[in-house]
């Protein structure tokens, strides 16, 4: 089993019919981010912490947000975890 990236990720390969397919979306991706990162971000009543990443699994979030929230509780804070 190899886990080597996908030739048409490599520098040099931009005419690889898979790279053009794929660059109307990846245009439009990156046009969309664009767009999101220049709205205002939502407020909240409460102080509000964001733990996490593009990293799908295995960096320590979870036991991460249970140390936190057990420190949260021992001062005397109810955190609310989603």
């Amino acid at each position: 089993m190899s886990l080597e990236a996908p030739g048409f990720w490599s520098p040099g390969r931009q005419n690889d019919w898979r790279a053009l397919a794929l660059s109307p979306l990846g245009e439009l991706y990156h046009s969309i981010v664009q767009h999101r990162l220049k709205q205002q971000g939502a407020s909240a009543s409460v102080p509000v912490i964001c733990i996490g990443n593009a990293t799908v699994g295995g960096v320590g979030k979870t036991p991460f947000v249970r140390m936190l929230g057990e420190r949260l509780q021992a001062d005397a804070r109810k955190p609310f975890v989603l």
